[in-house]
């Protein structure tokens, strides 16, 4: 009650302060509201930016996990996407749209890889931002590339490479060698499939970056084996290998995919040159990674259908049957008809 009867005295005095003070002041004296209320807009926009980069990093690190569902990280991924753009900054924003589709890559979920990719591609075009528009080509010709929609993969892939050449950009462009060479290797011109592959090495060599350098090396050896060179294809597996261990803590995503993977693409190398008893090793180590078979379904499907085959052709046949049947339920469950169809080829020739 006693701080009621006080408030009309307070009132009245600051009135008649007010009419006493100068215009000058009164003008003052607004500008410095008006300032403060801006800085602290400011500072509740900077940390608004910083809780969702700090919740998207967690986000992103949890969908590298086993712990939740595919649907669960894709509905947690797509939400931060459409979030980012309160980002202001622009080259913050794109940068860390980029890295959901690299969460989105690694869960296969193919559909949003591919309307996001468009999507900051058109994004930074609007914005004349070069690095991020030569990215979003870059991924747009992956995408490409892992559906077979080859022209279209070359198409974005040189696109991209145009710009990367100008901004000087060694990383992406061993990437884009590296995809360029895929491009080559499966139209069967593995010749200029390995130039390119070299110049992917050499890029990625200046960079002393584990993942370009491993794939630069995984297309050397994978291509040496297509021209049936085995022994210098070996000698390209060996030092794939060698960077997965030297570079474990940087590679610590990839590392458990990436080393099954050289293991098959090297059992393969084997298996083209008829030396089925090393292939089946080969194979038999890419099976026993850890987490292949719940993680990384369609690298498991694919050694099971190569240790069958590998088996068959070496004379073994018990369960061979049963062993391709099992393989391509497992490719056809995957909802990806193009890597089925050598499973289908295989148990026509059983």
């Amino acid at each position: 009650m006693r701080s009621i009867r006080w408030f009309p005295p307070i009132v009245f005095l600051i009135i008649v302060w007010i009419q006493k003070i100068q215009v000058k002041e009164i003008k003052f004296l607004a500008f410095c509201f008006c300032w403060v209320c801006s800085s602290i807009s400011f500072v509740y926009s900077q940390n608004k930016e910083e809780f969702l980069l700090d919740d998207l990093d967690i986000i992103l690190e949890l969908s590298y996990q086993n712990s939740f569902s595919k649907t669960t990280k894709i509905d947690s991924l797509e939400k931060y996407f459409c979030k980012l753009d309160m980002i202001e900054d622009d080259s913050t924003r794109l940068r860390n749209k980029f890295k959901i589709i690299n969460s989105l890559i690694y869960i296969k979920a193919d559909n949003l890889e591919k309307l996001y990719s468009y999507s900051i591609k058109d994004e930074a075009l609007e914005l004349g931002n070069r690095y991020n528009t030569a990215r979003a080509y870059n991924y747009l010709g992956d995408y490409y590339l892992k559906k077979f929609v080859l022209d279209s993969a070359l198409y974005y892939m040189n696109k991209s490479e145009k710009l990367f050449l100008k901004e000087q950009d060694s990383i992406y462009l061993s990437y884009c060698y590296t995809s360029k060479a895929d491009i080559y290797a499966h139209i069967n011109d593995y010749n200029k499939a390995l130039e390119y592959n070299f110049k992917a090495l050499k890029q990625a060599q200046k960079t002393n970056k584990g993942r370009p350098i491993f794939l630069a090396y995984q297309g050397i050896f994978m291509n040496l084996g297509k021209l049936k060179n085995e022994k210098k294809a070996f000698e390209y597996y060996q030092k794939a290998l060698g960077v997965l261990e030297d570079h474990q803590e940087e590679l610590s995503a990839y590392y458990f995919s990436f080393k099954a993977q050289a293991h098959n693409f090297m059992g393969s190398v084997y298996l083209k040159t008829e030396n089925y008893t090393k292939a089946k090793s080969l194979y038999q180590k890419g099976l026993s990674v850890p987490d292949i078979k719940n993680i990384f379904q369609s690298l498991h499907a694919a050694l099971l259908d190569n240790l069958t085959y590998a088996r068959y052709k070496s004379g073994d046949t018990a369960n061979v049957k049963q062993d391709l049947e099992r393989a391509l339920f497992l490719k056809d469950s995957l909802q990806k008809p193009a890597i089925a169809i050598q499973t289908r080829l295989r148990l026509a020739e059983w």
